[in-house]
Order: structure tokens, then sequence, then C-alpha cells
């Protein structure tokens, strides 16, 4: 039995990807969800890269709660952010409540790791830091984030082919190598597999 339903038809315009997208196009993708995740009062959040947004929904009755990112309809104020948004993001996670982290896979080099604090109230969104890999680290598409049990994260660069990881703070913990250039979309931390974490 279907039990919930969410057209992005019935909540955003064509017009929302603007003019010059659509001019000439004959296909356009307008939304292009790409990430879902509970957030902590039970709403959800999806990441449309199409957009360049992330959109906060109301999980009982499909409302449209915010919009939030670099697209047209962008409803918060960035604070501390020195790119000022984020456009074609992957990868949206709940770190703790009012926090977020994405992949800003960027409309150019470089692409980033960024974790925000979002005030519903003042509306804004407060950048509490941005892990860069490298000035040439760039994935036009793919990629995603994980959140580590002590507050770190786990970010993959998509088509770039590189796996980071950093702490609380956004300092690089270790990375994975040898696999660049190969297209990662995502990666997860199985705590089974550390051999510090492992029970006998």
């Amino acid at each position: 039995a279907l039990l919930w339903e969410w057209r992005s038809a019935d909540h955003f315009d064509i017009t929302d990807v603007g003019a010059e997208t659509i001019a000439g196009a004959s296909a356009i993708n307008v939304t292009h969800g790409n990430a879902i995740a509970f957030d902590t009062d039970g709403n959800l959040l999806v990441s449309f890269r199409e957009l360049d947004e992330v959109t906060k929904i109301d999980a009982e009755t499909g409302d449209v709660i915010w919009r939030f990112g670099g697209g047209l309809r962008n409803q918060f104020t960035f604070v501390n952010d020195p790119k000022g948004s984020f456009e074609r993001q992957h990868g949206v996670r709940v770190v703790e409540p009012g926090v977020i982290q994405l992949l800003d896979n960027g409309d150019a080099v470089p692409s980033r790791l960024v974790r925000y604090r979002i005030d519903e109230q003042a509306m804004t969104a407060e950048m509490l830091f941005e892990f860069i890999d490298s000035p040439e680290t760039y994935s036009p598409v793919g990629g995603g984030t994980d959140v580590l049990p002590d507050g770190g994260a786990l970010v993959s660069f998509g088509r770039a082919g590189r796996v980071v990881e950093v702490s609380a703070s956004g300092d690089r913990r270790w990375e994975l190598t040898g696999i660049d250039q190969l297209y990662v979309f995502r990666a997860q931390r199985i705590q089974s597999l550390y051999a510090s974490e492992r029970r006998n």
C-alpha cells in the first residue's frame, strides 16, 4: 500500500532552474534529486542538484518548509562562507540538530565538503568549516558524504576519485590513494573493519 508520496512538480516550477538553462534546451532536468535524509525533527532534507538547493519537506503534509542553497529560490543568508553559496551538491547529511553537511560539487574548481549550522528562525546558514582536498580536486557530478560517530566526516569526490576522512573541525585525517580519476560515487566507513573496533 502506498503510504506517502511527494511530487516535485507540485512544489517547483520549471523557471526555478533559471532562464539560461531553459533557453534553447530540448530537455530540462528540473530537479535531479540525489540525496535524502531525515532531519532530527522527523522532517525530510532532500538535495536537488539542478536547483542548487537542499529543500526541507514536512514529512506529514509534504509542504516545503524552506529552500536553501545557491539556486534562485534560496531563503537563507549565508554567514562566514567565503564562496557565498553552493551548487550541484550531493550527499546531504544531518550531523546533529541544526547542523548539516554536503559535498559542494560547484560549477568550477574546487569541489569542497561544507558543514553549516542552520538557524530556522533567523534564516541564516553559518558555515562551520569547509574542506578543500586540493585546488584542483573537482567533480562536476557525483560524490557523497558520511557523518562519523565522533563528529568527523567522510567525503568522496565523485569523478575526481578522491576519498578523504576529516575531523569534526574539518582537518584531514586520512585519504584513500590509488583511485585518482576513478569514479567513486559514494564511500562509507564500516566500523567493524577497523581493528580497534572489532570484537573478539
